[in-house]
């Protein structure tokens, strides 16, 4: 799962349209749903991801996260969820 996530992250620093929807389309589903506080409405799908990281990484050259720590928590009830925390570097000067 972590490599999924590291793939996505790596997706926000790929300028080429193309290059970065292919690593989106490797680490998510095509119906993928993403809340962002950034965006007004929920993103539906990997085209509308895709356009959004598009324009974030135009904003912010250079930009990276990382995984640092994933838990994954199950429940008693028989579901789980995980719990992940993400690094991104400072960029200010």
């Amino acid at each position: 799962m972590s490599e999924c996530i590291t793939n996505f992250f790596d997706a926000w620093q790929i300028e080429e349209d193309e290059l970065r929807l292919a690593k989106i389309t490797s680490a998510t589903i095509e119906n993928i749903r993403y809340d962002d506080p950034r965006t007004p409405e929920t993103l539906d799908g990997i085209a509308a991801l895709n356009n959004y990281v598009g324009m974030f990484s135009a904003n912010a050259p250079g930009w990276s996260a990382k995984v640092v720590v994933s838990i994954i928590f199950r429940s008693l009830f028989g579901g789980s969820f995980v719990v992940r925390r993400f690094l991104a570097p400072s960029t200010a000067s």
